[in-house]
């Protein structure tokens, strides 16, 4: 873990599982739009905010290059909301 994600939390316990619990979430979301599955009901900016964390977690230069090539907040800010 340490080698991994240098740059998470310092509680080795509190890395592990923060690490798990994003990537849990970003396999499940991975899964069902590469299944093409409904994903419109998940918080897609906390998935991309998971994203984000995870890539700073190993490389801080990651985390950002990740948030700035993402188009997904932009698209999440223009869909059409219910009536």
């Amino acid at each position: 873990m340490n080698k991994a994600f240098p740059n998470g939390y310092r509680d080795i316990r509190e890395r592990r599982h923060r690490v798990e619990r994003n990537l849990a979430g970003l396999v499940t979301v991975r899964n069902r739009a590469a299944h093409h599955e409904p994903i419109h009901r998940r918080d897609l900016l906390a998935d991309l905010r998971a994203a984000v964390e995870v890539a700073t977690w190993v490389d801080v230069d990651a985390g950002a290059w990740v948030a700035a090539r993402s188009p997904l907040a932009n698209v999440v800010r223009r869909r059409p909301r219910a009536a």
